[in-house]
């Protein structure tokens, strides 16, 4: 403390320790050149080999242990570098905690960043950033307001911003690649395999980095699309979608508008796929007319299917049954998705028919 002039309530234990300090009060160092070149800067303890030395002058509330930590502060201020070299480079970056060796130890002018492991944010420069974990978050960059949790946990990010990584997953793995994405959080195991991701986008991937498996293509996983409220499951064998009831009664609910339109109900030894049908929904209640005609108009076909070459002996082709049925045919809106027939919604139109029938059986007296 050889240059102080009115500085009062230091302490300075070691050669050449608080050399520089003029008119800063109430700071601490000890240890060889500890707070070597503080001018004037206060209420700083720096506790090792040169720790806070090199040039520190007007920074405060500053907390330095283990050789060469905060060794280039200036001004920054609020900062704790616990460990050989922690936050070596900062010069006016503040509000920043980082424990353990060379822990953020290259930031220089960033601020609010927490780390605790051993190279934990070594190269970092972005700020806001928490990285708790050996190597933790070591390549980030520019990258901020990442929270980085486990062994070599981010390891490998570098200007992504704005993600969670809870254990070993590094930033590129298991066909996950996020060292330049940002508003990630993955999941994952010890040994860095993803296993559960939300997207930039916002949506929730299990066991996939295809945010639509299945849908074109033959990716196993789940998949949450929380924007567009749709999910897909794929799997490669089996049912990939389980329901489970333990009492008889609906299992699914189908609604339109916040309006119930169907439902899927099971018993015992039944499955039961339901359609609206309570006279309470209807008005204008009448015999329908007779199908006849219609009947007699509908191409009952026989084709080859093009994806498997199974042959099916009876069926219809949407686009021919939707001038007789429109009702059993499903046309969307794109026309590049597939037409598609609900057999269900001819049952009426028969069944009508094979009324007629027997009413005309029974007049002539054969029935």
């Amino acid at each position: 403390m050889q240059s102080n002039t009115t500085a009062s309530n230091n302490t300075a234990v070691g050669f050449a320790a608080a050399y520089s300090n003029t008119t800063g009060a109430n700071n601490t160092a000890l240890g060889y050149q500890a707070y070597y070149s503080a001018t004037t800067g206060t209420y700083n303890t720096a506790l090792g080999y040169q720790s806070m030395n090199n040039a520190n002058v007007t920074g405060s509330y500053n907390l330095a242990g283990g050789a060469f930590s905060l060794y280039n502060n200036t001004t920054g201020g609020n900062n704790t570098g616990l460990g050989y070299q922690a936050l070596y480079a900062n010069t006016t970056g503040t509000q920043n905690t980082a424990i353990g060796y060379a822990a953020l130890s290259n930031n220089t002018t960033s601020s609010y960043n927490v780390t605790v492991g051993n190279y934990s944010l070594y190269v970092a420069t972005g700020s806001g950033n928490t990285a708790i974990g050996y190597a933790a978050g070591y390549g980030v960059t520019s990258g901020t307001q990442n929270t980085l949790l486990g062994v070599d946990a981010g390891y490998q990010i570098t200007t992504g911003s704005n993600n969670t990584i809870i254990g070993a997953y590094q930033g590129n793995s298991g066909g996950l690649d996020i060292r330049t994405a940002s508003n990630y959080i993955v999941l994952s195991d010890g040994a860095g395999n993803p296993r559960g991701v939300f997207d930039g986008s916002g949506n929730f991937l299990v066991g996939t980095t295809n945010t639509a498996p299945g849908s074109g293509n033959t990716a196993t996983g789940c998949v949450l699309n929380g924007s567009l409220g749709l999910g897909y499951f794929s799997r490669s064998t089996d049912a990939s979608f389980i329901m489970n009831t333990n009492a008889d009664g609906p299992i699914s609910r189908i609604y339109r508008s916040g309006t119930q339109v169907g439902s899927i109900s099971v018993t015992t030894t039944t499955t039961a796929y339901n359609t609206s049908s309570d006279q309470r929904l209807k008005e204008n209640i009448q015999d329908a007319d007779s199908a006849s005609s219609l009947i007699d108009s509908l191409q009952v076909r026989k084709f080859d299917w093009k994806s498997d070459g199974s042959h099916q002996r009876y069926g219809f082709v949407a686009q021919e049954l939707v001038t007789v049925a429109p009702e059993a045919v499903f046309q969307p809106t794109d026309t590049e998705q597939m037409m598609a027939v609900d057999y269900s919604k001819l049952v009426p139109m028969l069944v009508k028919e094979i009324q007629s029938l027997r009413a005309r059986l029974k007049a002539a007296n054969i029935a």
